[in-house]
């Protein structure tokens, strides 16, 4: 299949224009392009965005950029990275079959990240692939995924509470990819770059929440960070630079679309697509 792949995409591609698109790559809680909070929802109160990437795609394509998004598969949040990047190996392959000129710049929002990086290890694939950027990305783990690990282990009202929202190994396959061993991550330093493509990141935090349950999950972590994600973690590769924005801020998520750091977070990624277009 690689093999049949790899020879009618060359052969066609020779005739085409390149035709850039780029690929948004949701994080945790989502399932397909859609954010999957599921028993948390109780708790965050109601949630009328469902699209994980509404707002950002919107700024996107309002400024001449074709943007799609994967995984495509409706996971119930239930599915590991690797199966992420499974899934979305398969979407972008399909798009080439169809369109052989199509080169693609992925773009993964925290655990997206990784996402993204996974999918640049797979050939022919990685052949149509220009970019990969990064942004709230644990490229070196998260305090909260051993956190997770150790309250259920411990069974304190707390690891119970996380059962009753299914927060767990079992239902989030991802947990235990995320956690960190003596300040790293296990999953992403194996992670490889055979093609050398560029890989950029971009790094946040914040101080002052009105978000009440990111306010909680900051004081929980012992370091700088977004509320979600240690600073430290995110910078990898070509650093961007830092913004100030917290988890979701990052990706103008439901309310946060008229934020500072919404603001700050699209004045970041659009100066970077534009510098793309130099190169």
């Amino acid at each position: 299949m690689k093999f049949l792949l790899l020879i009618t995409l060359i052969f066609n591609s020779v005739i085409c224009l390149s035709s850039d698109k780029i690929v948004l790559i949701p994080g945790a809680f989502s399932s397909g392009d859609q954010l999957y909070l599921n028993k948390l929802t109780p708790f965050l109160g109601p949630i009328k965005q469902k699209s994980y990437f509404k707002h950002l795609k919107i700024a996107l394509e309002s400024n001449g950029y074709d943007v799609i998004v994967c995984p495509k598969k409706k996971s119930q949040d239930m599915i590991d990275i690797n199966q992420r990047a499974r899934d979305c190996r398969r979407y972008l392959s399909f798009l080439l079959l169809k369109n052989p000129s199509n080169r693609f710049h992925l773009f993964g929002h925290s655990m997206g990240g990784l996402v993204a990086r996974k999918m640049i290890e797979s050939y022919p694939l990685s052949l149509f692939i220009k970019t990969v950027t990064t942004i709230s990305t644990p490229h070196r783990g998260s305090f909260l995924a051993n956190f997770v690990i150790d309250k259920l282990d411990k069974n304190e009202s707390m690891g119970k509470f996380l059962k009753l929202v299914e927060i767990t190994p079992e239902k989030k396959k991802y947990i235990k990819q995320l956690m960190t061993i003596n300040g790293e991550n296990v999953y992403a330093n194996a992670l490889k770059n055979p093609r050398k493509i560029p890989v950029y990141s971009i790094s946040n935090f914040k101080k002052n929440y009105y978000n009440t349950a990111l306010a909680v999950t900051q004081s929980l972590i012992p370091e700088t960070n977004d509320g979600v994600i240690e600073t430290s973690s995110m910078k990898f590769g070509i650093h961007l630079g830092q913004i100030k924005a917290d988890h979701m801020e990052t990706i103008c998520l439901m309310y946060t679309k008229k934020s500072s750091g919404c603001k700050s977070s699209l004045k970041v990624i659009l100066k970077h697509y534009s510098d793309l277009k130099k190169i």
